[in-house]
């Protein structure tokens, strides 16, 4: 690597166990670049029942977290860590600390869930999935760190794309963040584009021609492979121009909608990391997580690296 992976990196904490991979994983990201330690925690609402003033307790709070916290850091990483508390909603606060630093990572463990939604997010990874302005890394349990084996899903149909342009340049960064993991990990790269021909059995219905339908299909993968091929050899120059050109990266295809084409994929090559754009829109359309996006996301127990496209502005700053 020539250059900082991502450049400033925050580590989300909940004091607990899962901290130290947490810590150790976002200090591997951050490398020379500033890592920070952040503690967000709703206000407790029995503080309104102690003998003190409310701001009173809130601080002596804070500085009870804030000193167990920087002994975590101390002890995961034995070395000193900046650790900061911030009480509120927690995603919230962590949007906000994220703004305040000028955080390029935000590395968290994925909450559990249980029953029936073991493999849903949870509601404050939901809403960093949709605001947080910076790309976000969320730790599955059960997955490999550092990664071995990193999957960076791109979409080039722009014919249906709301900001084709904007999609173009999100499928780039998707790519090098994927490779710049990589780099650090000595891991490899696929690149996959998902393909489908939605009206191919209406043809196959009601087409004179029985042959119709296997033509029209045959066409739309011809195109996509078309079009995989000419970002291949675009992204390529970009991955030279970082200093990556070396990482092992490959391009696919796969038949079928993206929400069950990719978990599949996943599944099939045993996966560690899911690189994916949540967020194809800038502006305030930007809200809306995509609804493929969001299927994808809660189909996959892998982890899990969520962009955003340059421009995108949060809704809650």
């Amino acid at each position: 690597m020539t250059d900082p992976a991502f450049g400033p990196v925050v580590a989300v904490c909940a004091l607990e166990d899962g901290d130290t991979r947490v810590l150790a994983e976002a200090a591997r990201l951050a490398g020379p670049a500033p890592l920070s330690a952040l503690l967000p925690i709703g206000r407790p609402g029995h503080l309104g029942l102690l003998p003190l003033d409310p701001e009173e307790a809130e601080a002596r709070l804070a500085a009870d977290l804030s000193e167990r916290l920087a002994e975590s850091c101390d002890a995961a990483l034995s070395r000193h860590v900046p650790a900061h508390i911030r009480l509120g909603k927690p995603f919230l606060e962590t949007i906000r600390h994220v703004a305040e630093t000028g955080a390029g990572l935000l590395v968290k463990a994925a909450e559990d869930l249980d029953g029936l939604a073991a493999h849903l997010l949870a509601s404050t990874d939901q809403h960093l999935l949709r605001k947080c302005p910076c790309p976000v890394l969320l730790l599955r349990p059960e997955a490999a760190v550092p990664p071995k084996r990193i999957l960076a899903t791109v979409d080039v149909d722009l014919s249906d794309a709301d900001q084709p342009e904007t999609q173009a340049a999100l499928n780039r960064d998707i790519v090098l963040a994927a490779a710049r993991l990589a780099a650090l990990s000595e891991a490899e790269v696929e690149v996959l584009h998902a393909w489908e021909a939605p009206p191919e059995g209406m043809l196959w219905l009601f087409a004179e021609d029985r042959l119709a339908g296997q033509t029209y299909t045959m066409e739309i993968e011809r195109d996509a492979a078309a079009s995989l091929r000419a970002f291949e050899e675009e992204v390529r120059g970009d991955l030279e121009a970082a200093g990556l050109a070396e990482v092992p990266v490959r391009f696919a295809l796969r038949r079928g909608a993206p929400q069950r084409a990719i978990p599949e994929e996943v599944a099939a090559g045993a996966f560690d990391t899911l690189v994916i754009g949540t967020v194809a829109r800038t502006g305030v359309q930007g809200l809306i997580i995509g609804n493929t996006a969001e299927d994808v996301l809660n189909s996959v127990d892998c982890s899990i690296l969520a962009l955003k496209p340059e421009g995108y502005q949060s809704p809650v700053l």
